[in-house]
């Protein structure tokens, strides 16, 4: 995935309060890939820390073909070798995970998932009326936008959540403002 930095990452997560970290290497990767892996999430035996940061490492082996869901909170997934992934990981302590599943992991058909992660983020626009508020919801709706709309003495406030990639925001940013701006409104920024 992609770290708010823009760099690709392994899925990583936290435990909650009271869960496993099996279980809760199970969660994340269903949240974040769409695999189902109860059972199949097996610890590395390996704690690593880094920046502010320490975990655990775990594996799991993805069913032939699997390919990891769109829109769950990645922008992008991509399969590598274990070498490309060591040069795009930025942790030193991924990076020694990685290099450790490498060498427990029998065949040469050994690929690793990075995945880019997409940031939430709130777009405000600004309609004159509910009509043309409301067309515009329905647009965002269909880009997969969550929308509310409010009115207020200034007109309707249409607010857009979504997950949005940070090397992307500008793009999304320009596109809502010529969608408010073909409609007769106007983009009043954001919140990430």
């Amino acid at each position: 995935m992609r770290s708010e930095d823009e760099r690709w990452q392994v899925v990583v997560g936290l435990a909650r309060a009271g869960e496993s970290p099996v279980h809760a290497a199970e969660r994340v990767l269903l949240a974040g890939t769409g695999l189902e892996a109860t059972g199949r999430v097996y610890p590395l035996r390996h704690v690593y820390t880094g920046e502010n940061v320490s975990g655990e490492a775990f594996a799991v082996g993805a069913p032939r073909g699997w390919e990891p869901a769109a829109g769950l909170g990645a922008a992008e997934h991509r399969w590598c070798s274990f070498d490309e992934a060591c040069g795009e990981l930025p942790s030193s302590g991924a990076r020694e995970a990685v290099r450790l599943l490498e060498g427990r992991l029998p065949g040469r058909r050994r690929q690793l998932t990075l995945e880019r992660s997409r940031s939430p983020a709130v777009f405000f626009l600004r309609f004159g009326t509910e009509a043309v508020a409301s067309e515009a919801a329905g647009i965002l709706r269909e880009d997969g936008f969550e929308v509310r709309l409010a009115a207020d003495s200034a007109g309707w406030l249409v607010s857009a959540e979504g997950q949005v990639r940070g090397d992307s925001f500008d793009v999304a940013e320009r596109a809502l403002t010529d969608l408010a701006a073909a409609r007769g409104g106007a983009y009043e920024g954001s919140r990430r």
